[in-house]
């Protein structure tokens, strides 16, 4: 790859965000989740794919595993595998 000498090679840091950044925006993208959660709750509605478009593919995790059929992974208990390898020491 080689390219002229007054070509400008773009920073990929230009389009890669950083961890903190996402950190960051995963923060914001959940408290925006959890408002617009509590506001359909007090309207007797549920969250539809419309609502939640800007934010779809934001967050850590993403908004859209809410909406996979897998879902119930996000619950998955945290201490099963500490749990499962003492069984052997009791």
């Amino acid at each position: 790859m080689s390219h002229d000498e007054d070509q400008l090679i773009p920073n990929l840091y230009r389009y890669i965000m950083p961890w903190e950044a996402e950190f960051i925006d995963s923060q914001r993208v959940w408290a925006e989740y959890a408002l617009k959660q509590q506001e359909a709750n007090t309207q007797n509605k549920r969250l539809t794919l419309e609502d939640l478009e800007d934010s779809w593919d934001r967050g850590i995790p993403r908004i859209n595993t809410l909406f996979q059929k897998d879902r119930h992974v996000l619950a998955y208990d945290k201490g099963w595998r500490v749990r499962t390898d003492f069984k052997q020491y009791q």
